[in-house]
């Protein structure tokens, strides 16, 4: 297995551990190993090892760029966040997971940038093969939503259970996905590395390292730069990614109608992101399912 030093130390510190027979799931306490503006700071899976041999996950970069992803980590709103266009100077908007951010300037929401946080309270509960986290709002100007994510391992699998609850006085739409950051063993994805998805995905034209065939994505080599698409009229409802050198697997399978999918591929890391839709009045709430599973073909 290919670790990387700072990570294993990191995690010593600042992780909680579930287990089956087959998997080891590290998840970061929240606010330790990530306390960004970015990711949701609860269920943030920073490694998983299969039968004590191949792990799957990797940060998003190792050189200090980027916005701190590591593994499996969720984003609420990546595209608008809830409350930000009519925030005012020094006002606060919401990004559920992770709190109230501060609006500093007349400049357009941005994801990736660095915003001040004044983060929500997380209780945890660890339980048998399971943790469950509960993030608690601060209210916003009507805006107001709890979050709970139930992280549980079942032999092979990795389940995560997302339920969301609008306690606010105030409509909200917004997105989630999980920022899948897979990096197989440590290796570079290139030749003999798979991706498919339950329905056709579109052709990919800007990037010579990647061919479609049908509904899979094969890499014809190393990427030498980064890859991000959102794929305009795919809506899988899973996908598998594939190291055929290694004959290792990992796949995601969602229980809700997706409303998009995109991919983002870099020279050591892969994404493939399946996105919901979150629209909820006050007083109601939405629940949804990810399954990861992790093995051999």
């Amino acid at each position: 297995m290919i670790q990387s030093p700072l990570l294993s130390t990191l995690r010593k510190q600042n992780s909680l551990v579930i287990n089956s027979e087959r998997l080891r799931v590290d998840i970061a306490t929240p606010g330790t190993l990530y306390s960004g503006s970015r990711y949701d700071w609860t269920a943030f899976i920073t490694q998983i090892t299969l039968d004590d041999r191949v792990t799957f996950c990797a940060p998003e970069a190792i050189d200090g760029s980027g916005s701190g992803g590591i593994g499996l980590c969720s984003e609420f709103g990546i595209e608008s966040a809830v409350g930000f266009d009519e925030a005012a100077l020094g006002e606060h908007f919401v990004k559920p997971g992770v709190g109230l951010l501060e609006r500093v300037d007349e400049l357009p929401y941005d994801f990736a940038r660095p915003y001040r946080i004044t983060p929500f309270d997380v209780a945890t509960e660890l339980r048998d093969g399971e943790i469950l986290f509960i993030s608690e709002p601060k209210g916003c100007r009507g805006y107001s939503l709890r979050t709970m994510r139930t992280v549980r391992v079942e032999s092979s699998d990795v389940i995560v259970e997302s339920l969301i609850e609008n306690v606010g006085s105030r409509r909200i739409n917004t997105t989630e996905y999980c920022h899948n950051f897979i990096a197989i063993n440590g290796r570079n994805p290139g030749k003999g590395t798979r991706l498919r998805l339950s329905e056709s995905a579109p052709s990919i034209n800007r990037c010579s390292g990647l061919q479609v065939t049908g509904s899979a994505i094969y890499w014809q080599q190393e990427l030498t730069e980064t890859f991000y698409a959102k794929f305009d009229g795919c809506f899988p409802s899973w996908w598998e990614l594939v190291d055929t050198d290694l004959g290792v697997a990992v796949s995601e399978e969602v229980d809700f109608e997706p409303d998009g999918f995109a991919l983002f591929a870099t020279k050591r890391t892969t994404s493939p992101e399946i996105f919901i839709r979150i629209d909820l009045m006050p007083g109601k709430r939405c629940q949804w399912k990810r399954r990861f599973k992790f093995g051999t073909v």
